[in-house]
């Protein structure tokens, strides 16, 4: 009986084992690399890279430029990440209208669908936008990644774009 006993016990392990181990490959299959790209049709600006800029204690603006800054994409949570070092981790946010890397959890929910990327369901609300007043002035020379779901963005040379995720 007690032999019975143990290989029932080991049976169970086994399934428990492969049970938890299905689990870890789910979540970690749940996460890709990503890059960013903004898409405008116009003769002064058409594929940019997404990258971002130190802006303050760990928050980063994102700007439009040759090079995409690589970060993770959390396919189950929709939270993108990057390290800012090995302790702490910045999120892709969007706080009032300013798109940035930050050290708190989003409130947006971000998607990718068919390579667009979406906040909180909708593909639209992304803009570029110059002389936002941040805090190092780089939107002066270079376009800022800007969001508004109503469209009534207050600063200059602001233009729609459509951001796309290469994973």
């Amino acid at each position: 009986m007690l032999f019975y006993q143990l290989i029932i016990s080991a049976l169970l392990l086994r399934v428990l084992a492969f049970a938890y181990s299905g689990t870890a490959a789910k979540t970690s299959n749940s996460v890709c690399e990503i890059k960013l790209y903004a898409h405008l049709f116009s003769p002064e600006m058409e594929d940019f890279g997404i990258y971002n800029l130190h802006e303050g204690a760990g928050i980063n603006y994102m700007f439009l430029g040759s090079g995409a800054t690589t970060m993770s994409y959390d396919k189950m949570t929709g939270v993108i990440s990057q390290p800012l070092s090995e302790q702490y981790d910045q999120y892709l946010v969007i706080s009032e209208d300013i798109v940035m890397m930050a050290v708190y959890e989003p409130t947006v929910k971000f998607e990718i669908k068919d390579r667009a990327l979406m906040a909180d369901g909708s593909a639209d609300g992304f803009y570029a936008c110059k002389n936002t007043s941040d805090p190092y002035h780089y939107s002066k020379d270079r376009y800022q990644l800007m969001y508004s779901k109503a469209g009534n963005l207050s600063y200059q040379s602001c233009k729609s774009v459509k951001i796309s995720a290469v994973l």
